[in-house]
């Protein structure tokens, strides 16, 4: 399906994205009391997979998978296997909470959030704006 990426806007054949990603998502199901996932609108539905929409292409959505596994493997798996947390802050680590705040707010424009609250949606446009240019680019 060629639709337009959110992101670096290219007419292309988008990719199903993951908006909370795959290893967040497995780490839940693991380590849950049923080996599943509900949502709380229809608890008695188990799903086998998060959220997942046509975001991105497959070179911008390879940036938010390259962010997401070295948080996976330096932040996440790390505290969760022995506690050990990251000693300092550093750029891979906002570039993937960036990169995860910026697919929340896409998604939630895309699907009703501003029928909701639409006094926040100049902010949001903004924040997509700002955080889009160093999402692009990959450095901050």
């Amino acid at each position: 399906m060629i639709k337009k990426c959110e992101l670096c806007g290219k007419q292309v054949p988008l990719v199903k994205s993951h908006i909370i990603p795959k290893f967040a998502t497995n780490w839940i199901k693991k380590t849950s009391l049923t080996g599943g996932l509900r949502k709380p609108l229809n608890p008695n539905i188990r799903y086998q997979d998060s959220t997942k929409i046509r975001l991105l292409c497959s070179q911008c959505e390879q940036k938010f998978s390259k962010w997401e596994k070295w948080f996976a493997d330096n932040v996440f798996y790390k505290y969760w296997n022995g506690g050990k947390r990251l000693s300092q802050y550093n750029e891979s680590l906002l570039l993937f909470i960036l990169s995860l705040s910026w697919r929340c707010i896409v998604k939630d424009l895309k699907t009703g959030f501003s029928l909701e609250y639409p006094q926040y949606i100049p902010a949001l446009r903004e924040s997509l704006e700002n955080w889009g240019q160093i999402l692009r680019v990959g450095k901050i």
